[in-house]
């Protein structure tokens, strides 16, 4: 086949989300245009997460397309040709073999080159594998599987789950690449054959890390603490995924600034707030109040900080980036599923935990180099991969093979 050399290569994005000009830099649309393709982004969301709540802000520099039946995208796949490349950001995990199965028969109908990422990792990300997942609900307490309701749900979803597994198995289209991050965890390996290229380059938000050193600038003040908000209750995909938090949103604030407060006290330096990224301008600093809120500064302000405070985020990798002591903050009243969050990256990292409610726990906290390393290389970046900015990798990639074959 010889490629129309007067056409340009299509890179169309598969996303569920709302598409915002964070989006659009983080996913690397200036890289992919600036490397001669069209960059576009079909958004699925209200054929696969209808609950997601949309509020109508999307990136004004992109060509978004928003789909509202499978005709359509099944008619716009068929336009796509095997020089244009189809990034699945979308139904590509273990978890969404049934959910997504009406998505991924479309996709992998296509012509198109089809791609996935992973977007990152965390202590969190357990099931690697269908197996993995398996062992984990066999491996669960008697007394959770005796719930007669949660049982059967339980039940319900395993037999879902293998349904959709068995249809991923009949399509013997796979992945054409993946570009992970520190590891393929997340995803589903039913997708990967033979002929899938795995490039390993880092996590995606390690990007902005990769020129930061690392050690201390003694020149500089590490004069502040800083909290590293994750939106709580707040957050769109609790509603999104019917995840239920365990706490109001003024007890869950309340409650941190509490401990931010004591700690301020204790090491004798001021605490600041790094909004989390979809946190719009202004929204968080009625509950911080008096502790003043960033937004959009959240790696200068880790790189500069004495200590880090956070709930469960992958966002704590910037921790274990710069070397600095931190702290996650525990509620007994949290959702068992974010008390386990807090359970796995205090044993991945080995910081501090700190129970908002019991001040005998509020203990200094120190930096546990051995699993801090360890962290770095399982979960952001391995040791010795590809050194470039994560969208000029994958542009490289795909532009090296030949279109003539």
């Amino acid at each position: 086949m010889i490629a129309n050399s007067a056409l340009k290569r299509r890179f169309v994005y598969l996303v569920e989300k709302p598409f915002s000009n964070r989006d659009a830099q983080r996913f690397g649309i200036q890289t992919v245009v600036a490397n001669g393709f069209i960059a576009e982004v079909w958004d699925v969301g209200l054929l696969c997460s209808p609950k997601y709540p949309r509020d109508n802000r999307f990136s004004e520099d992109v060509n978004i397309r928003i789909f509202r039946n499978f005709d359509d995208l099944k008619c716009a796949l068929k336009d796509l040709h095997p020089d244009d490349v189809l990034l699945g950001l979308v139904g590509m995990s273990i978890e969404q073999a049934w959910a997504y199965r009406r998505l991924r028969a479309a996709i992998f109908n296509s012509e198109a080159t089809l791609a996935t990422i992973t977007n990152g990792h965390s202590p969190f990300d357990r099931w690697d594998t269908l197996w993995d997942k398996a062992k984990h609900v066999c491996s669960m307490s008697c007394s959770r599987l005796l719930r007669v309701r949660h049982g059967v749900n339980l039940i319900l979803n395993e037999l879902k789950l293998n349904v959709g597994n068995c249809m991923t198995l009949l399509n013997q289209r796979k992945l054409d690449y993946v570009f992970a991050g520190a590891s393929v965890m997340g995803v589903d390996r039913l997708l990967v054959g033979s002929n899938t290229q795995v490039f390993t380059i880092h996590s995606l938000d390690t990007d902005i890390l990769l020129h930061s050193d690392r050690k201390s600038d003694s020149s500089k003040k590490h004069d502040h603490i800083v909290y590293l908000d994750s939106l709580g209750p707040l957050h769109p995909e609790l509603k999104a995924y019917q995840l239920e938090f365990g706490l109001e949103t003024s007890d869950f604030y309340s409650s941190n600034v509490r401990c931010l407060l004591h700690l301020q006290a204790l090491l004798g330096k001021p605490c600041v707030v790094a909004a989390h990224p979809r946190a719009n301008q202004g929204q968080l600093d009625e509950y911080f109040s008096p502790i003043k809120v960033f937004y959009n500064q959240t790696a200068q302000l880790v790189a500069n900080s004495a200590c880090v405070v956070a709930e469960p985020s992958m966002s704590l990798g910037m921790a274990a980036w710069f070397d600095k002591p931190a702290i996650i903050l525990w509620n007994n009243d949290l959702a068992d599923w974010n008390k386990q969050m807090i359970i796995d990256f205090r044993d991945a990292l080995g910081c501090a935990v700190w129970d908002v409610n019991d001040q005998t726990t509020w203990e200094t906290p120190t930096v546990d180099k051995e699993r801090y390393e360890m962290y770095r290389s399982s979960y952001m970046k391995q040791p010795g991969s590809i050194n470039k900015p994560f969208w000029q990798a994958v542009c490289d990639e795909v532009l090296s093979k030949s279109l003539v074959q």
